[in-house]
């Protein structure tokens, strides 16, 4: 919550295994934070370290949003995706002209091949969010 006139941030940390089905090139979200009211969140800046992964994962840090915190609309990207390993920064990205009344804070997977192989690793994201 924003404290006084000025900006408040929370910074989080997370490590998620990913994966995404075999055959299936659609990005899939998995979701890191818990939903936050949209109307406590300005920015969000996203780091990530893509720690381990089969060549065939894609993935990026992402943001959804919804008008009840449960059923979920649209994502958008907080950055691009990443085939390798190692560390990816992104800026400060405004959200809140997005649609709905939360938001929730996660990573897009994708296989990138079309075979039956199960794309998956492992990824270190951190997260910064700008409240008003």
């Amino acid at each position: 919550m924003a404290c006084g006139g000025g900006a408040s941030a929370m910074r989080q940390r997370w490590t998620a295994g990913v994966f995404t089905v075999g055959d299936d090139t659609t990005p899939q979200f998995i979701p890191v934070s818990e939903p936050m009211r949209l109307a406590e969140v300005e920015q969000i800046s996203a780091s990530m370290e893509v720690v381990s992964r089969t060549s065939n994962l894609e993935v990026r840090p992402a943001v959804r949003f919804s008008f009840d915190g449960v059923t979920w609309l649209t994502e958008a990207s907080l950055g691009t995706y990443e085939s390798s390993t190692g560390w990816s920064y992104n800026e400060l990205t405004s959200i809140e002209d997005a649609g709905g009344e939360y938001c929730q804070v996660g990573l897009q997977a994708k296989n990138v091949s079309a075979t039956s192989d199960i794309a998956k690793g492992v990824v270190v994201l951190q997260v910064e969010v700008r409240r008003p």
